[in-house]
């Protein structure tokens, strides 16, 4: 089989859903001699991965080049082209200390920065992917902010030969709001970060009162995952009398930070709900939980619910999700199920959850080597 050059535009590598699932796919292609990928990140601050780890095996370069003026989001994208196009290759090239290579394929794996964008439409490839990551209709009705960028980013879908999208779910919305946008779509659900697993099942229980049922959510702080909701559900929850065992452990941050906390002081629940911020390795949390809470208003592909679903601990998430991670079964009233929800006798036997794991991400390697082979041959 001949090499396949590809090369990835990421924004940044904070914590996240989208850098997770890219840290992830790329520490499967390390493994993979038959792919060589060049990985182009606009952010060197804030680096939330061990990105050192992916270039072990030398098939896979990570290289920081400056972002765009912010300004840059306000103009049209055939503008931002014309003035800035001639800078971001210079800037790739800067980074590479040489001429840019040919690519099989350029992927723009962030899908809403036009620094992404404007690497992958002008460097030398035979197709050119973006990535969906979310239901971009629930998200242009709930976000004003991505309504008024995507305004002005929108005319860059044109110039995409094909779209990858993490679920089944975000296909036709991306379709509906963009309909001149090519319809050559891959399904390529999120890989899980096999080693964080393997650390995982050999931790112990960071749970040390055997009486409680322990709740655990797992996000950002913000609209899109519901803060408000969550906070509605653990108020009515703990207040029941049949929740009066409950313990809510939550993890991760984001804009709502300020507000859930002066939630949980004005309801005096600071013996009932934890707040660990972010962590390296939320796993062990998860796999010992009675229950995986999300409250999430839409997703593309809940990575954290996947998490849950293949460490073996119950599930509780809204109906409307079901789109989104076909896999796990939702419900319409999460404050029942709660309520409802026993106490796990056991942990999932640790060699079934890494095997689990290792299929799943086969399967979606998989449909991710499926998407170079045809991207090539379109």
């Amino acid at each position: 089989m001949s090499e396949k050059r590809i090369a990835f535009f990421q924004y940044d590598m904070k914590v996240g859903g989208i850098q997770h699932s890219l840290y992830a796919l790329l520490s499967r292609i390390k493994e993979d001699k038959d792919i060589c990928a060049d990985v182009f990140i606009n952010h060197p601050a804030d680096v939330f991965y061990d990105m050192g780890k992916l270039e072990d095996n030398e098939n896979i370069r990570i290289f920081f080049t400056r972002p765009l003026p912010y300004a840059n989001r306000f103009m049209k994208f055939e503008k931002v082209m014309e003035v800035y196009g001639d800078q971001v290759l210079g800037d790739l090239c800067e980074a590479l200390g040489g001429a840019l290579p040919e690519y099989d394929l350029a992927i723009d794996f962030n899908s809403y920065q036009n620094d992404c964008a404007i690497g992958a439409l002008s460097v030398s490839a035979i197709s050119r992917v973006c990535w969906i990551h979310n239901d971009v209709i629930k998200k242009h009705a709930n976000e004003k902010k991505y309504a008024v960028l995507r305004h002005f980013f929108k005319g860059k879908y044109i110039g995409y030969d094909a779209f990858a999208a993490v679920s089944e779910g975000v296909i036709i919305p991306f379709h509906k709001l963009n309909p001149n946008a090519s319809e050559n779509d891959f399904l390529v659900k999120n890989l899980l970060d096999e080693q964080l697993f393997k650390e995982a099942v050999e931790l112990p229980s960071p749970f040390t009162d055997p009486s409680r049922r322990n709740v655990v959510w797992v996000g950002r702080f913000n609209h899109q995952k519901g803060t408000d909701i969550l906070m509605d559900l653990m108020n009515r929850a703990l207040a029941d009398h049949e929740g009066k065992d409950l313990f809510f452990t939550l993890i991760g941050r984001g804009p709502d930070d300020e507000k859930l906390r002066r939630f949980i002081l004005k309801n005096k629940l600071t013996d009932r709900i934890s707040l660990k911020g972010n962590l390296k390795d939320p796993l062990p949390y998860i796999r010992h939980a009675d229950v995986y809470l999300s409250t999430s208003r839409y997703e593309g592909q809940g990575i954290s619910v996947m998490e849950a679903h293949a460490l073996g601990t119950p599930v509780i998430m809204p109906s409307s999700l079901e789109d989104y991670a076909r896999e796990v079964k939702g419900c319409d009233d999460l404050l029942g199920a709660l309520l409802a929800a026993p106490k796990k006798s056991q942990v999932s036997d640790p060699g079934e959850i890494l095997e689990a794991v290792k299929a799943y991400n086969d399967r979606a390697y998989g449909q991710f080597l499926e998407l170079t082979d045809k991207c090539m041959n379109l």
